[in-house]
């Protein structure tokens, strides 16, 4: 009986770790997402000149490059075989091309591999089979070890755009007028706000 009330002991402390480290984890991720900058100068505060850039302007047109200036009124991109400069009420959005972060997928991946055993032994706890509690904190590390490895090779893998800027919603209605001019094109966007 005191074998079976220890083995549920450490098994509860087990949980609550695992718990711990998951809700650790996702808070550092979603505050992580959740900075998208409204203005060229708060996005300067937060990204340097050399990133790998994707502005989509007014237009819809997309243009890839890396920034070569910023300030609180123009962007800077060189696109192409040469810079290309932005107002802020020419963009629409940016995205930025970044690789994932290792740790977020190695979190995951322990959490997936040590959430197997923890789930299994939690499983056979409950049916009264017998549970050997150094080979269940084995085999947690163990397949949560390998489950860390493959999410941090995941990770390693993908490379995503995330959004640091997007033009704040108008409050107002009517029309919003867009121009360009260059000389390969003459274009005029004109935007309808019900």
């Amino acid at each position: 009986m005191r074998s079976d009330a220890r083995v549920h002991q450490s098994l509860h402390g087990l949980i609550k770790r695992f718990v711990c480290l998951s809700l650790a984890a996702s808070s550092v991720t979603t505050s992580a997402q959740n900075r998208v900058a409204t203005s060229l100068d708060e996005l300067g505060q937060r990204v340097e000149p050399g990133a790998d850039v994707t502005v989509t302007d007014v237009f819809g047109a997309e243009f890839s490059g890396f920034i070569t200036a910023l300030t609180p009124v123009e962007l800077t991109v060189f696109v192409g075989g040469g810079p290309r400069v932005f107002g802020q009420s020419d963009i629409l959005r940016i995205r930025e091309r970044r690789n994932d972060s290792l740790v977020n997928g190695a979190l995951s991946g322990f959490a997936i591999g040590a959430g197997f055993v923890l789930g299994a032994t939690l499983i056979a706890s409950i049916a009264n089979y017998y549970i050997d509690e150094g080979r269940t904190a084995k085999a947690t590390l163990a397949f949560g070890g390998c489950g860390a490895g493959v999410g941090a090779l995941i990770d390693r893998l993908h490379k995503s755009r995330a959004t640091i800027y997007a033009k704040p919603a108008s409050g107002s209605r009517g029309a919003d007028y867009h121009f360009e001019i260059s000389p390969a094109h003459q274009r005029v966007l004109v935007v309808w706000q019900f």
